[in-house]
């Protein structure tokens, strides 16, 4: 309530996009690196709003291309093969911990349960993230 009724200037940062879409007015997304674009309203505004991504060029840019792939030999060329799969598995469970982490109920918990769950979920992002590190790698050859 007191954010709604703040009548200035607030940079909000949070992962709960219900809160999001209570409260802001206005949304600085990163559509790419390097790139923050601002959008009218919070994070359902957004969805609307954002340039819509061909399938084709969500594909080209999600998966390694054919002739990186080829490049590679036996098991990196496996591995290169197998790592958008266990990207997006990963990504899943994460959004599965955020979702849980956003129920509202979810902080009457104990503390010493929700610090085990919040290390679990760092831990599957550090995995998520030495996933990509090591997608570039075998990319770059």
């Amino acid at each position: 309530e007191l954010l709604i009724d703040y009548s200035g200037t607030l940079l909000l940062v949070s992962h709960d996009r219900e809160f999001i879409d209570n409260t802001v007015t206005g949304t600085l997304v990163f559509d790419a690196p390097g790139v923050v674009n601002e959008y009218v309203g919070g994070y359902a505004d957004w969805l609307r709003q954002r340039p819509v991504q061909s399938e084709a060029q969500a594909t080209m840019e999600n998966k390694p291309t054919a002739a990186g792939a080829s490049r590679k030999r036996g098991a990196n060329s496996n591995e290169l093969r197998a790592l958008p799969g266990k990207i997006e598995r990963l990504e899943a469970q994460i959004e599965d911990w955020q979702s849980k982490f956003a129920a509202p109920d979810y902080y009457q918990r104990d503390a010493a349960s929700i610090r085990a769950e919040q290390a679990e979920l760092q831990r599957l992002e550090a995995d998520l993230k030495a996933l990509y590190e090591r997608w570039e790698f075998l990319e770059d050859g």
